[in-house]
């Protein structure tokens, strides 16, 4: 809770002018448990997640398919390789279709200019 008021209270404080008095002891009634994430964890290639987790984007869509194989259990690591796969296949076929649009549309172009040339 902020602002931290059992730091600033010595016995008790009044809050907002209400009448209602802080008592430190409220706090700890208060807290919820906190859930701590374990950055440490183990996969089944006996490397730490996250590791694991950013080798899935080192090859793009390669890696990405390799580890969704390999690891089983993780859901960490699967989820990285899901969305490796699914953000370099899409950038992997522009990379592939860009070189062909300039063509194309030259293309469409000189066909155009040849379809209108002829009927006049």
């Amino acid at each position: 809770m902020w602002p931290p008021l059992h730091l600033f209270a010595l016995a008790q404080q009044e809050v907002n002018g209400m009448g209602y008095t802080y008592s430190p002891d409220e706090d700890k009634e208060q807290e919820e448990p906190r859930h701590e994430r374990s950055t440490s964890a183990e996969t089944s290639l006996g490397i730490s997640q996250n590791i694991v987790g950013l080798l899935t984007y080192m090859l793009g869509w390669a890696t990405g398919i390799a580890f969704l194989f390999i690891e089983k259990e993780n859901s960490y690591v699967r989820f990285h390789a899901m969305q490796s796969i699914a953000v370099f296949v899409p950038l992997t076929i522009a990379s592939i279709l860009a070189p062909f649009v300039p063509f194309a549309g030259d293309w469409a172009e000189s066909q155009i200019k040849c379809t209108v040339s002829k009927s006049f």
